[in-house]
């Protein structure tokens, strides 16, 4: 039996869209083993069939890396919220196809799993994340990706604020216009390069500055009931605030300790305050 522990992510960091992701310590654990037959256990039960992300991942990869995929015996439990901008789709992937390597044989090379399980989700933001951990900026080279590692400031702190309802990706990615103007990229670009200057040295003036961005937050935020009074509300009390990914999760920023109890009395009903770390280990065996 293998078992491994794979990190969910934080994807985009405002301006870096598709392109920065950063591991979180919020986890999803997965137990398998060959067997006779399909069998799935520990997540709910409409995943518990062969459209499941973790065994689609698992066979995929397989293939890859020339072995015919074979039924599997699964236990999956996660502590990602589904649908809610932290990468759980990307960590079902990097979870089955790291599965795949142990499963068969197979020296688990980060690179090649980061290249099956970018493929697999589209882009390599929040996969990468999960592979390495800590915070990664990538970028799709020909049909292969490439990932590189930056600093982040130990002095920074970050709270999720997770609302009550979800949004899908897909959804999410609908809402995003087919063109947009020249000056805006040019925006998104500048604002990625400084911002990992400002991640490093946890510069919170700058980091607030270098949060904007003009490519998804701008269409995203208005389908999110609620959201933008909470954004609103989270600056006030002194964080930089970003969409985690595609949403709903607002990511805040922060130096101090009080920030979790502050923004917890003023949240509205069913939002919750989470306090996470970074995640510097990536996908283990668990």
């Amino acid at each position: 039996m293998v078992s491994l522990r794979v990190p969910a992510s934080s994807a985009n960091l405002g301006p870096g869209f598709d392109c920065l992701g950063l591991a979180v310590a919020l986890y999803m654990r997965c137990q398998a083993e060959f067997a006779d037959q399909l069998q799935i256990s520990g997540c709910p039960a409409a995943y518990q069939n062969a459209d499941n992300l973790v065994y689609r991942a698992y066979g995929q990869a397989a293939r890859t890396l020339g072995y015919q995929p074979r039924a599997l015996r699964l236990h999956i439990e996660s502590e990602v919220p589904f649908s809610h901008g932290l990468g759980s789709s990307a960590a079902a992937i990097v979870a089955g196809a790291a599965a795949a390597f142990c499963l068969h044989g197979v020296a688990l090379d980060r690179e090649v799993l980061l290249n099956i399980a970018a493929a697999m989700e589209g882009h390599p933001d929040n996969v990468a994340a999960s592979v390495y951990g800590g915070l990664r900026a990538s970028m799709r080279e020909g049909d292969g990706f490439v990932s590189v590692p930056f600093p982040i400031s130990a002095a920074l702190r970050m709270t999720a604020l997770v609302p009550p309802f979800e949004l899908a990706t897909m959804t999410a990615r609908a809402a995003l216009p087919q063109q947009v103007a020249l000056a805006d990229v040019v925006h998104n670009l500048s604002h990625s390069l400084v911002l990992l200057k400002a991640l490093e040295t946890g510069d919170m003036p700058l980091l607030t500055r270098c949060l904007q961005d003009k490519l998804h937050q701008p269409y995203r935020l208005p389908m999110m009931q609620g959201a933008g009074a909470v954004w609103e509300a989270a600056a006030l009390q002194g964080a930089a605030v970003y969409l985690s990914g595609a949403g709903p999760t607002l990511m805040c920023l922060h130096l101090t300790e009080d920030f979790l109890s502050r923004m917890a009395a003023v949240l509205p009903e069913g939002w919750r305050c989470m306090p996470l770390a970074v995640d510097w280990q990536g996908v283990v065996l668990a």
